[in-house]
């Protein structure tokens, strides 16, 4: 498969154009990667500096909400931002499930699933960290699992 990109002034809106024989799993699951925008990003401000920076979303390891700040995870970073989770969760990504009251987790950033006898399961992370993901939230993260396939 080639790739080519051309590179267009700003005023001009940047689409993709997929030249297939059909559409395959593969090519669908990039259509839903590019509808869901991961280029988008926040600004951020890293814990105890005024500073904002611009952080992808795609970055984002996982969100998880302490003492009514929001702190966001992103590489090795930690970002805080403040106020309440649920307004954020709602303007995140797709790509993008709450696993417990307190986090939210990039799902393309989770390695593996661990589960536990109490049902709850264990997320671990690209980067080796583990998230708990509350019984209260297994059947959702499942099922957006399913919807991104």
């Amino acid at each position: 498969m080639k790739v080519k990109i051309k590179i267009i002034p700003e005023k001009i809106e940047e689409s993709v154009l997929f030249l297939a024989h059909r559409v395959t799993p593969f090519i669908q699951n990039l259509i839903k990667l590019i509808e869901n925008n991961p280029s988008s990003y926040l600004f951020l401000s890293k814990a105890g500096e005024q500073r904002e920076r611009k952080l992808d979303y795609s970055s984002i390891l996982y969100l998880e909400y302490l003492e009514r700040k929001i702190f966001v995870y992103a590489n090795n970073d930690v970002y805080e931002i403040p106020g309440p989770l649920y307004k954020l969760e709602h303007a995140m990504p797709k790509y993008f499930v709450r696993i417990s009251k307190s986090a939210i987790v990039n799902v393309y950033m989770i390695r593996e699933f661990e589960t536990s006898l109490n049902g709850n399961i264990t997320a671990q992370l690209t980067n080796n960290e583990k998230l708990i993901v509350s019984r209260r939230y297994v059947k959702e993260l499942k099922e957006h699992l399913l919807r991104l396939e």
